[in-house]
């Protein structure tokens, strides 16, 4: 099935996808098994991902009449549009629907006249041998009743691709442009990490623009960073601070980075100060792979302010928004784990009374301590390696997973046991 080797990656989801195209083509075969063809399928995912792709491939694999059905029409004309494309379709049976974005169908005003039309239409032709492919970006606003099985029996859910499905994808895009030898394609893969498809085309054109705007002969991996800056984050210039702000922000990163990196090695992906991650915050760390246990989230949150405590002597500013996060994360702890101090919620206190509001600040507070002399600790006994990334990244602004990596490797790592 060549046509299925347009989708870079998503294995799962290409074998999936020739499953039902083999039942198109062989139906037979099936019947024989006593399997009949799944009634529609339906492919969501956040923007960006290859959806429409993948629909259009299988309609190509497939083979058969085809028809695509987007909101491009006015209200009444639209609900027209919709009669005249399942009645087209109900004629030259068999025949494929790709109902394309099908959560932008609905009129602004809130009315689901249209998807009602499409409901009642899918179950008119659902005897006709008429197939329904729908692609949608959020479910949050059709109606259970369209998406459930009978009327769409496969949901296929795409997700932002894996390190793997991201390397071959950015292997794809890079082909036919001029590249340095020495570009790391993982650590391009790393540093895109839990990007869409599109952006991941978007960062790769940019840095080609980069090189060729500065005539250069290739693409260097330098383009490929300031490309997936530009791409993500606000570039700003580091001139607007100063030599003290800089080294603050450098080691408050760092005190991130390692953190991360001592919980779960490799999961950092990029590091850097040399752009704004929201609408103030200098710097930041893109992880490539993510914490599961709420204790080593807490600790990376934590990482930068105990990190910069550490090396500055002094309470470090600009880690509210850190101390914000962790806060929330212990309390959401406290809730799950229903207990305030020594007392358990719901027995003798509401657990929104004063005095059970009380414990419970009283107990965040104890347990954000607990957790930023953890973290003081564990960069404590790896000074050494703390250090060094913290220098690295002064001195160049943007680090790499083969740079943590390489620095990790010339620094001999405490582990630190988490309760």
């Amino acid at each position: 099935m060549k046509a299925f080797e347009k989708i870079i990656g998503y294995e799962k989801i290409k074998d999936e996808l020739k499953q039902i195209c083999d039942i198109v083509q062989n139906r037979d075969i099936y019947k024989k098994m006593g399997a009949n063809m799944p009634n529609g399928i339906l492919i969501n995912g956040a923007p960006g991902l290859g959806k429409s792709l993948m629909a259009h491939t299988l309609i190509e694999a497939c083979g058969i009449n085809s028809y695509i059905l987007r909101r491009t029409k006015g209200d009444g004309d639209f609900i027209r549009e919709i009669e005249r494309v399942f009645t087209e379709a109900q004629q030259n049976a068999p025949s494929i629907i790709l109902l394309d974005d099908l959560d932008k169908f609905p009129c602004q005003d809130g009315s689901q006249e249209e998807l009602s039309a499409v409901q009642a239409w899918i179950d008119k032709v659902k005897c006709d041998d008429v197939f329904i492919i729908a692609t949608a970006n959020d479910l949050g606003d059709i109606p259970k009743s369209l998406i459930r099985s009978g009327r769409f029996d496969r949901r296929i859910v795409v997700e932002a691709p894996s390190i793997d499905d991201a390397t071959k994808i950015i292997e794809h895009y890079l082909k036919g442009k001029p590249i340095v030898a020495d570009v790391n394609i993982d650590d391009v893969a790393k540093m895109l990490a839990g990007d869409s498809c599109a952006t991941l085309e978007a960062t790769i054109n940019d840095a080609a623009v980069y090189a060729a705007y500065e005539r250069c002969d290739k693409v260097e991996m330098r383009h490929l960073v300031m490309a997936t800056l530009r791409e993500n984050y606000h570039i700003r210039s580091l001139n607007e601070l100063t030599e003290d702000e800089l080294t603050e922000v450098a080691y408050h990163e760092a005190g991130h980075a390692v953190i991360s990196e001592l919980i779960l090695e490799g999961s950092v992906g990029m590091v850097s100060i040399s752009a704004l991650c929201g609408s103030d915050r200098i710097g930041f760390v893109r992880k490539c792979k993510e914490h599961r246990r709420r204790a080593h989230i807490i600790l990376t949150i934590l990482g930068g302010k105990a990190g910069a405590e550490l090396t500055l002597g002094r309470v470090a500013s600009g880690a509210q928004n850190d101390l914000y996060r962790a806060q929330a994360h212990i309390k959401d702890a406290i809730t799950d784990s229903g207990t305030m101090g020594n007392h358990v919620l719901g027995c003798g206190y509401s657990d929104t009374s004063e005095r059970s509001q009380h414990e419970s600040e009283l107990l965040t507070r104890a347990k954000l301590d607990e957790y930023l002399f953890k973290a003081k600790e564990m960069l404590c006994k790896n000074r050494g390696f703390y250090e060094a990334v913290a220098r690295e990244l002064l001195e160049r602004k943007t680090l790499l997973a083969s740079d943590i990596a390489r620095i990790r490797s010339e620094h001999s790592i405490v582990k630190v046991d988490i309760a």
